[in-house]
């Protein structure tokens, strides 16, 4: 298991840009490497081999969405994202995370549209014909988890949620929360 902190889609026009912590959304191909070359020692008393990593299985990308404009969220991107993944690291499975409700939320409807075109992804996607290649492109739906369990403590503070999920209003996620009166 690794981890590795871009702020952008993984495009390869990223590749040499300024890195995370210097306000840039680039990425450097000698972090792929030191990733892929880490090596360990499993806790076995069966061998004192060290291992090392020449590739992984999957790659699990929560989209950066609080340094991203929802605007620039383009299916190409996801394309080049998911191939350049599997070019760089050798996964067999992506899986994309949906953007849930959080502070860089500006309107639920730029959000709710985000995820769809996400989820769309993912479920649209075809391996490789003849095998090989990138195989699986998957979604793990933050969103809708954190939607629930806010919707279900929105209930248990005596919000109204009617209608939520219908298109009537989803403003109360927006709303800041007033005192309650005794």
């Amino acid at each position: 298991l690794a981890s590795w902190r871009i702020t952008a889609w993984l495009l390869r026009k990223g590749e040499g840009k300024a890195l995370p912590n210097n306000h840039g959304g680039g990425w450097s191909r000698e972090d792929v490497q030191r990733l892929l070359n880490y090596t360990y020692y499993p806790k076995s008393k069966m061998t004192d081999i060290p291992v090392v990593i020449k590739s992984m299985d999957a790659l699990i990308f929560r989209i950066p969405t609080g340094w991203l404009a929802f605007g620039g969220a383009k299916v190409r991107k996801i394309q080049e994202t998911v191939d350049l993944a599997h070019e760089l690291f050798g996964v067999k499975v992506v899986i994309l995370v949906t953007a849930p409700m959080d502070n860089n939320v500006v309107a639920m409807e730029r959000l709710d549209t985000f995820n769809k075109m996400v989820r769309g992804f993912c479920d649209s996607w075809k391996p490789p014909v003849g095998g090989g290649g990138l195989q699986h492109v998957l979604c793990l739906d933050y969103n809708t988890f954190m939607h629930d369990l806010i919707e279900t403590n929105a209930v248990s503070l005596g919000l109204n949620v009617t209608g939520v999920g219908d298109g009537s209003s989803n403003d109360y996620m927006l709303q800041r929360l007033q005192p309650i009166e005794k």
